[in-house]
């Protein structure tokens, strides 16, 4: 028998205090796909940070999002390691193919970081600067390596590590998905995962201006929602000059996670037992005693070089919206789908279950960099449920958008007015048609060479002469 953890998990992302968009993108949703895929690959969780390509990052990082648990689910190759590399060398050739066919997105890239959490074990990917930390025992330990030029040169001798930490050249990544048609990946584990441990994912706009001490301060002393607003919050008091985001990863044991009763039954348990024993010998219940099988003590999990997934070994799994037991996911309109200006719009969402009290979703536009954010409820929009359904649409009215690049967040919101879960694609309204006069055909006389002023009419007398003007 195999000990069983469970955890929570809780993600952010803030575009900090002095750059105009947000290039970071992480995913911290259950995964959705069959228990028996689940069994066999684990849960993935991933951090990446959008660089360069024209403002074009915040596409890398997205496309590494969602191709990356797209590469690996559909792998069924169930070596973990071998897997998670290679669906992040297929999510860079993609990122890499389309910033050749776009010229806004030549060389565009990002970095990206993930863990796969495998029954009682962990791996861990990366590739350029965005971090992965394990937090256990009060003291933090860097489980990735920063493909820097800084790092590189630290290791290599040619600087100090404090040099490193205020050198100029310090932002200069030196690996990256989308640059190139290659890319190695950093891939290690598998580690241990014991209960109490935190798992801490972020881009470098944090781990720039948070301290060793102050992650596992907070990481430790917050759930892993709280924990994330407060390391988001940090950074923005230093001044947050980079997008910053964080996923914190919290693990408990099956018994820490039973309710107080039944942790208190389990107390007392071993008295009872004991005093039930102690009536069998007094009565002559010796023979009884005799013929109970001793208790073996369950064999603490190892970990070893070959995988053997079983069912059993698998997480059970607390989503980090604990409280939400429903899928949010957007129906249609599909993926960077244009629209002619002047038409309405129907925006179409499915969630998987009935929504808890006191919980509603609000839809919210944004422009093409995420700026300009407008809440739809503001105008009057609400979203409607269709009848027996698990459907719901909102109608744009026609002429209500100009023409351009929108984002449509839908974002499920508990009675507090807490984010629980979001999704998001974006669409293209484009230009109303010019309006062009339909030419007529007009008879006209044979045209003078020269233009005349047209005859002054003169009133004349009856027989046909003038009539002489009044002095």
């Amino acid at each position: 028998m195999t000990s069983t953890i469970k955890f929570s998990v809780k993600g952010g992302t803030d575009p900090g205090i002095t750059r105009p968009n947000n290039e970071d993108c992480f995913t911290d949703q259950y995964p959705n796909y069959a228990p028996e895929v689940l069994a066999r690959k684990g849960l993935l969780y991933i951090v990446a940070d959008g660089v360069g390509g024209n403002d074009a990052g915040e596409i890398a990082s997205r496309m590494a999002v969602e191709y990356t648990p797209l590469f690996y689910y559909q792998d069924p190759n169930p070596n973990v390691r071998a897997s998670l590399i290679a669906a992040i060398e297929e999510a860079n050739r993609q990122i890499y193919h389309q910033g050749l066919g776009n010229a806004a997105q030549y060389r565009m890239g990002t970095t990206i970081t993930a863990v796969v959490l495998y029954g009682t074990q962990f791996y861990v990917a990366n590739v350029g600067d965005s971090r992965a930390y394990l937090v256990r025992n009060g003291k933090a330990e860097l489980l990735t390596r920063d493909h820097t030029w800084v790092a590189e040169s630290v290791a290599a001798g040619l600087i100090l590590p404090a040099e490193a930490a205020v050198h100029s050249q310090r932002n200069i990544i030196t690996r990256s998905l989308g640059q190139d048609l290659m890319v190695q990946v950093d891939c290690s584990g598998p580690f241990l995962l014991q209960p109490g441990d935190r798992l801490l994912l972020c881009t470098d706009g944090l781990s720039d201006l948070v301290s060793s001490a102050e992650l596992v301060a907070i990481a430790v002393g917050f759930p892993p929602q709280k924990a994330v607003r407060q390391l988001i919050a940090l950074a923005r008091q230093r001044g947050a000059p980079d997008n910053v985001t964080a996923l914190v990863i919290s693990t408990v044991s099956e018994s820490a996670a039973r309710p107080s009763g039944v942790r208190n039954w389990y107390r007392i348990m071993p008295w009872v037992l004991s005093a039930l024993i102690l009536v069998g010998v007094i009565f002559g219940g010796r023979a009884w005693l005799q013929n109970v099988p001793p208790v073996l003590p369950s064999p603490a999990p190892t970990v070893s070089g070959t995988l053997s997934p079983t069912p059993s070994s698998m997480l059970t799994a607390s989503p980090m919206l604990s409280e939400a037991v429903g899928t949010l996911e957007l129906v249609e309109p599909a993926d960077d789908v244009k629209f002619q200006g002047g038409v309405s719009i129907t925006l179409c969402w499915k969630y998987s279950a009935e929504l808890p009290a006191g919980w509603q979703f609000q839809v919210v536009l944004t422009d093409e960099k995420g700026k300009n954010s407008k809440d739809l409820a503001k105008d009057g929009l609400t979203p409607e449920k269709a009848d027996a359904t698990s459907e719901y649409s909102l109608t744009l009215p026609p002429n209500y958008l100009q023409a351009g690049v929108y984002k449509w967040f839908v974002l499920l919101v508990d009675e507090g007015k807490e984010e629980r879960q979001r999704s998001s694609r974006q669409f293209t309204v484009l230009p109303f048609p010019a309006v062009t006069a339909t030419p007529t055909f007009t008879p006209t006389l044979t045209p003078s060479l020269t233009p005349t002023e047209p005859p002054t009419s003169q009133p004349t007398q009856g027989n046909g002469t003038p009539r002489p003007s009044r002095p």
